[in-house]
């Protein structure tokens, strides 16, 4: 059975990261399995299946009613995670895993 696709944002909140940083960090995520989009002002976009996503950063991940997703934690539930740990590039910090609402495109049930 396939699992949800997750989709999310890599955020870089400090100003640590370089341009060689995001492509070593961008090719780790590569090799993970999960699919990362051009980086662009200060971010790139993630695509995976939900296991991808929550093995790759060490999370559990929560589907919304309305289709969005939060990251779990004991102690309360959060759209955004620093994931700095992962990234095995000495020195980068500030990298933020950000979870998006879906867009809302108006009632389902209107047809033109």
């Amino acid at each position: 059975m396939r699992q949800p696709i997750v989709s999310g944002q890599i955020v870089f909140t400090s100003k640590s990261a370089d341009t060689s940083d995001v492509l070593l960090f961008k090719d780790q995520l590569s090799r993970a399995g999960i699919e990362a989009g051009p980086f662009v002002g200060n971010s790139f976009s993630v695509t995976a299946e939900q296991h991808l996503m929550e093995n790759c950063f060490h999370i559990r991940l929560e589907q919304e009613t309305n289709g969005s997703w939060k990251v779990e934690s004991p102690s309360s539930q959060s759209d955004s995670i620093d994931v700095s740990h992962i990234t095995m590039i000495p020195g980068l910090t500030g990298v933020n895993l950000v979870f998006d609402s879906p867009p809302d495109f108006g009632p389902t049930d209107f047809f033109v």
